[in-house]
């Protein structure tokens, strides 16, 4: 009857079967278990599936603890512990959560952290202590807490800054806590009035002046440019530059 059929279907079907009969026969005579193995198309290679390894010609389950998932990679043990699980002695024992606590999913660590008006203290969580003039901070290191604007932390306390006059509040946690005004110096613990030499005004952020256009900086003074026989004040205004076709040297425009 076989022989009949590929008598029948022609030489191209005959040879697709006898190519199926030498894949099975390969697959039985290989040793590896057809139930745990797939075929990678790619040169004949076969390839263990996920909660199997590769051992000799055989594909063998991987050992997982209770616990514990296949993570279907081909390097490391193959498995790992479970959210809220931690790997201890090829085991997976369950993480210690304090009260008012929650799991991080981190395998770094101890695991868990405080909730929010909570910190750290050994093993526990204990309740944060905002002091008067503060407020609960959302900060991950460091004080849990924070003083209101217009305060500064010291110690576990948050005090009043102390503003000169002529001065304000700055829009910082660093320094002082404060700023003097526009035309004002910081000289210690108060705001000095700046002094502006003749032909000078504040500069633009106020902490400090310039001389006015055509007029140069000499120490604490503003002394008027000299300018030499084909020069201009340059756009800055407070130095010259030769008119082309001249060029500046030793103080003098030359020809080029």
């Amino acid at each position: 009857m076989l022989r009949q059929c590929f008598r029948i279907a022609g030489p191209l079907v005959l040879a697709s079967v006898l190519a199926t009969l030498g894949s099975i026969s390969a697959s039985s005579q290989s040793g590896a278990d057809p139930s745990t193995a797939t075929h990678k198309f790619s040169g004949g290679e076969r390839a263990c599936k996920d909660g199997f390894r590769q051992a000799g010609n055989e594909c063998r389950p991987i050992e997982t603890p209770a616990n514990a998932y296949v993570t279907g990679t081909t390097y490391g043990k193959g498995w790992a512990c479970r959210h809220g699980y931690r790997e201890s002695a090829e085991s997976c024992i369950a993480i210690t959560v304090p009260d008012n606590a929650y799991l991080t999913g981190s395998s770094y660590g101890d695991g868990w952290k405080c909730g929010r008006g909570y910190e750290k203290a050994l093993l526990r969580c204990v309740s944060v202590v905002v002091p008067e003039h503060g407020f609960l901070s959302d900060a991950s290191r460091g004080r849990a807490w924070e003083c209101n604007r217009g305060y500064r932390p010291e110690g576990a306390s948050c005090v009043a800054i102390r503003i000169p006059a002529n001065g304000y509040l700055a829009d910082t946690r660093y320094g002082k806590g404060w700023t003097c005004d526009r035309g004002y110096r910081e000289a210690g613990d108060a705001c000095l009035k700046m002094v502006l030499p003749d032909n000078a005004h504040l500069s633009s952020n106020g902490t400090g002046w310039q001389c006015a256009r055509g007029f140069a900086r000499s120490g604490e003074t503003c002394s008027a440019i000299q300018l030499p026989l084909n020069a201009f004040v340059d756009d800055g205004g407070n130095s010259w530059d030769c008119a082309p076709p001249f060029r500046r040297s030793s103080g003098s425009c030359v020809p080029r």
